[in-house]
């Protein structure tokens, strides 16, 4: 993958492209993280597909932007990417919040998206809210102000260390916290804010989720993580979707969580439902 630069409306995105000779499949991540993390599957995608994997306004390599971070100012960094830089129909995949790029995307653009893959993205705006504690900011503060620390990789992943929720959290090993740790030394802590000052579920609404799907006419597969495991698409949620998609695909992962295997590189599974459905089009 060779990284480049392009700069919309003054933001600078960054992205990678394997510059092959396949059809162009767009990748998008999820909230805090960065392109790298589709590392796993991209030895395997790119065999057959020209992939780009963009990193959002404020994440990874790309710049910080002026003012809030909205959904829909994801959207419009995407559609001119689409535009300006694969300048041809493509298919999309997105994670999470990358998923949520994704179908609004295929639903305001179906001329320039074949299919889309949305992976575990909340798909209700009052689950997504369920899940969150009475005090609906609670779990981002700390990462909002450990995003804003001048400091390097070390220091950020001790930040989280001592933090309440780092210290609550599940054991994990140095390697994976130090990864972990890089997307968010790499974030703008103003990607965090919306959600630090409980405004989560305006956050959701302006996603536009019931118009997406219903206006999303592509070949769509869900692909949703257990949730008995953390994953975000709670079953009804799935359904629901189904029902408003004209041409909606759906696998479930059991036992895999949010991340569906990304973060711990089992993708066996992952990568069987994506060569599947790829195939079919």
């Amino acid at each position: 993958m060779k990284q480049k630069e392009i700069t919309i409306d003054g933001t600078t995105l960054n992205y990678a492209v394997s510059e092959g000779e396949g059809d162009p499949l767009v990748l998008f991540h999820g909230w805090f993280g960065r392109w790298q993390q589709f590392a796993p599957i991209l030895p395997f995608l790119t065999q057959e597909w020209n992939v780009y994997a963009v990193d959002h306004r404020g994440h990874g390599g790309s710049s910080a932007a002026a003012g809030e971070y909205w959904p829909q100012d994801y959207v419009n960094d995407a559609d001119a990417f689409l535009r300006d830089v694969v300048g041809a129909p493509a298919v999309l995949m997105g994670h999470s919040l990358g998923g949520w790029v994704a179908l609004n995307l295929a639903a305001k653009h179906p001329e320039s998206v074949r299919a889309v893959v949305i992976a575990d993205s909340p798909l209700s705006v009052e689950e997504y809210v369920k899940r969150l504690p009475e005090d609906a900011g609670a779990p981002f503060r700390p990462m909002c102000e450990i995003a804003a620390l001048e400091t390097d990789l070390q220091g950020v992943a001790d930040a989280w260390r001592q933090s309440a929720q780092g210290q609550a959290g599940p054991e994990v090993g140095r390697f994976a916290l130090d990864v972990w740790a890089q997307s968010l030394r790499r974030i703008d802590a103003g990607t965090l804010r919306l959600s630090a000052d409980g405004r989560s579920r305006e956050y959701m609404e302006n996603v536009g989720l019931p118009q997406a799907l219903a206006g999303t006419t592509c070949p769509t597969l869900l692909i949703q993580g257990d949730p008995s495991a953390g994953g975000l698409m709670p079953d009804e949620d799935v359904k629901t979707a189904l029902d408003a998609l004209s041409n909606g695909y759906h696998v479930k992962l059991e036992g895999h969580d949010h991340s569906l295997g990304l973060e711990s590189w089992n993708v066996g599974p992952l990568m069987k439902a994506l060569t599947e459905f790829l195939s079919l089009l």
